[in-house]
C-alpha cells in the first residue's frame, strides 16, 4: 500500500505495529476493481503480517518445531489432504512434506500429528496406576495430552496423522489400540495418515503391527518419501497385497486438481482377488518371501 494511503496507524489492532501495509491494523484495503458488486463502505481482508503470523502458529499447532523444518519445493502430498496414506519416509523428511503441505493448507487448516505413544496414553484408563512405562514416563513429564478416552484424540482434527515408531516399550494391546483409531476414524468419514521410518518400518516385529492391521492397511496408497540413502523396497509384498507403492521425491510435481479432463497423476491399479487359503504371511523383516 503506497505510503500516502496509510494516513493513520493502528497500534491497537491485531497486525505489527511495523507492518508497512496495515500498520498494526491486521487487515488492509481490498483493492477497489477486486470488490464485490455493488459493495458498500470499506471491505477488508487479513493483511500478509497476520497471515504469516496465524500460518506460524497453526504449524506448531498441529506439531510442534513443525514450522521449523527445512523447506522442499514441491510435494505429491498435496492435494492428499482427504486421503488415507501410508507414509514411509525419515521423522525430518516427512517434516519437510507436512510443512510444505501445511504452509498451503492455510491458517485455519485442522490437522494434528500424534504418536503411537499417544494412542496409548489416550486408551489406558486414567483411574488405575499403568504398568506402561512409555505412558507412566509421559504422565509423569506432564506431555501427555490427558485425553479421557481414545476417541477424544482419534476423532476431532479433520486430518489425524499418527506417527509410529515413538513407543519403545513393549505393550500387547498397541496393534488393536492403532486398529482401533483407524477405524474410529473410518466411522465418521475422517482421512487418516499414517507415518513409519526406513528404519522402523510397519511389518512383522513392529510394536503396532498384527496380521489384523495389515489386512485394514491393504488398499490404502503407500508413499516412500526419497531419501539420500536407498529405503529398502517392499514393492514385491505391497503388490501381493494389492497396495500401491510411489516413491516421491522433493521436486516430485504437485498432484493437479481433479476435473473431468485432467487425467489423475497416479492410476489405480484393480486390486488382485484375495486368496480364501493358505495366504502366504506378510512384510517379515529382511523381505522373506
Amino acid at each position: 500500500m503506497a505510503e500516502k494511503e496509510l494516513k493513520h496507524s493502528y497500534p491497537d489492532g491485531d497486525g505489527k505495529p511495523n507492518c508497512p501495509e496495515c500498520r498494526g491494523r491486521g487487515v488492509v484495503p481490498i483493492p477497489f476493481d477486486q470488490r464485490p458488486p455493488l459493495a458498500v463502505g470499506e471491505i477488508t481482508q487479513p493483511c500478509g503480517c497476520v497471515l504469516i503470523r496465524d500460518l506460524i502458529f497453526n504449524l506448531e499447532r498441529g506439531w510442534r518445531n513443525l514450522s521449523k523444518a527445512d523447506p522442499v519445493t514441491k510435494s505429491s502430498l498435496c492435494g492428499k489432504e482427504g486421503d488415507n496414506l501410508w507414509i514411509t519416509g525419515s521423522t525430518a523428511k516427512f517434516r519437510s512434506h507436512l510443512k510444505h503441505v501445511a504452509s498451503r493448507m492455510g491458517p485455519r487448516w485442522d490437522f494434528k500429528v500424534v504418536s503411537d505413544a499417544d494412542l496409548m496414553d489416550a486408551w489406558l484408563s486414567r483411574s488405575i496406576d499403568v504398568l506402561d512405562p512409555d505412558v507412566d514416563q509421559m504422565r509423569k513429564n506432564q506431555v501427555s495430552g490427558k485425553f479421557m478416552a481414545l476417541s477424544d484424540l482419534a476423532v476431532p482434527s479433520k486430518l489425524l496423522i499418527i506417527r509410529l515408531g515413538v513407543k519403545a516399550a513393549r505393550n500387547v494391546a498397541m496393534p488393536e489400540v492403532f486398529l482401533e483409531a483407524l477405524q474410529l476414524r473410518e466411522q465418521e468419514g475422517k482421512p487418516t495418515w499414517i507415518t513409519d521410518q526406513p528404519a522402523c518400518l510397519l511389518e512383522d516385529g513392529h510394536r503396532a503391527y498384527s496380521g489384523q492391521v495389515d489386512e485394514y492397511l491393504e488398499e490404502w496408497d503407500h508413499y516412500k518419501l526419497k531419501e539420500d540413502k536407498s529405503v529398502t523396497s517392499r514393492q514385491s509384498t505391497n503388490q501381493a497385497t494389492g497396495m500401491q507403492t510411489m516413491t516421491l521425491s522433493d521436486d516430485a510435481p504437485e498432484a493437479p486438481a481433479e476435473s473431468s479432463s485432467t487425467k489423475p497423476m497416479y492410476e489405480r491399479t484393480p486390486l488382485p482377488e484375495k486368496a480364501k487359503k493358505g495366504r502366504p504371511p506378510m512384510r517379515k523383516k529382511g523381505g522373506g518371501k
